[in-house]
């Protein structure tokens, strides 16, 4: 740290912003924690009753062991044991990818969804670059769903969002997109420096390396099974269509496996938990609804 030399939020708009609240109010080794374990909590709240109503169960959807056991698949399939124990923004992502989910799948259902995809769409945004593209995405299916006040209220304020950090990187003389990511992603280098030979080229080169990852292929095997859902025009394709277009543009323009030998795959817990979610909306069997896990009205 160079005190008191200014320098960008690294790959997170808002992260660095909340543990400096908490460092404000006497919580500072603790604040990394904290935050992980109630967004992972919270994310939590919110997928079971996915899961639950797509009948995840033993013995039957009202079962003991299904209580018990769905938020343990949840913590599992998320890596939510892992991630609150690193300390960086993830959690947050997770949340806010599950919080598009759930809306998508109330939107679908003619249930109330407008706060939890405003609120999804712009807390990705702000806790990982990469949550700008499921937002595109979120947008584009409003538009086809014939929501065009909410996909125009939601994409002016991603707008306002991220034109305000712009902004403001700009007035401090820091560039438009940090080095963490200048240095991860060629295609966002490329795309600085207006070359649109480079950025095509880019674009090749990181879907290549994805191609020739394990978990890089294993979410694009993944992405074709849902492809059916969404080609569909039915409301019931809006979580597929969103699944798909974001890990495609994970596989294109952020790459599996482009920043090094990872044994655990923080960047791309995301798109884990879109297809978990998916998964059990698409492909559970004994579809019915559960009284234990009605959905939110929010």
């Amino acid at each position: 740290m160079n005190f008191p030399e200014y320098s960008s939020p690294s790959s997170s708009i808002v992260f660095p912003f909340l543990l400096s609240l908490l460092m404000a109010t006497g919580i500072s080794d603790q604040g990394p924690l904290l935050i992980g374990l109630s967004s992972c909590l919270v994310a939590i709240w919110f997928a079971c009753p996915i899961l639950l109503r797509r009948g995840l169960a033993l013995d039957g959807l009202n079962s003991l062991p299904s209580l018990l056991l769905t938020p343990l698949a949840v913590l599992l399939l998320a890596n939510a044991f892992a991630l609150p124990m690193m300390g960086m923004e993830h959690p947050l992502h997770i949340l806010a990818v599950t919080l598009v989910a759930s809306g998508l799948i109330a939107l679908s259902e003619g249930e109330a969804a407008r706060k939890r995809l405003i609120l999804g769409v712009l807390l990705g945004a702000a806790t990982r670059f990469e949550g700008i593209a499921l937002g595109l995405a979120v947008v584009g299916i409003l538009f086809s769903a014939g929501r065009p006040r909410l996909a125009w209220s939601i994409l002016a304020l991603l707008a306002l969002g991220l034109g305000s950090y712009g902004l403001c990187m700009a007035r401090l003389g820091l560039p438009l997109l940090p080095s963490s990511i200048l240095a991860k992603s060629s295609v966002s280098t490329e795309a600085m420096g207006h070359d649109p030979a480079g950025i095509i080229g880019s674009l090749l080169n990181n879907t290549s390396v994805s191609l020739e990852n394990r978990w890089g292929i294993l979410s694009a095997v993944l992405a074709l099974f849902l492809l059916p859902f969404a080609a569909e025009k039915s409301p019931r394709s809006y979580l597929a269509k969103a699944t798909v277009a974001a890990l495609a543009a994970h596989v294109v323009a952020g790459g599996f496996g482009a920043w090094g030998p990872f044994p655990f795959g923080r960047y791309e817990v995301y798109g884990v938990v879109l297809l978990v979610l998916a998964g059990f909306t698409y492909f559970a069997p004994d579809w019915r609804p559960c009284p234990l896990a009605p959905a939110s009205r929010c």
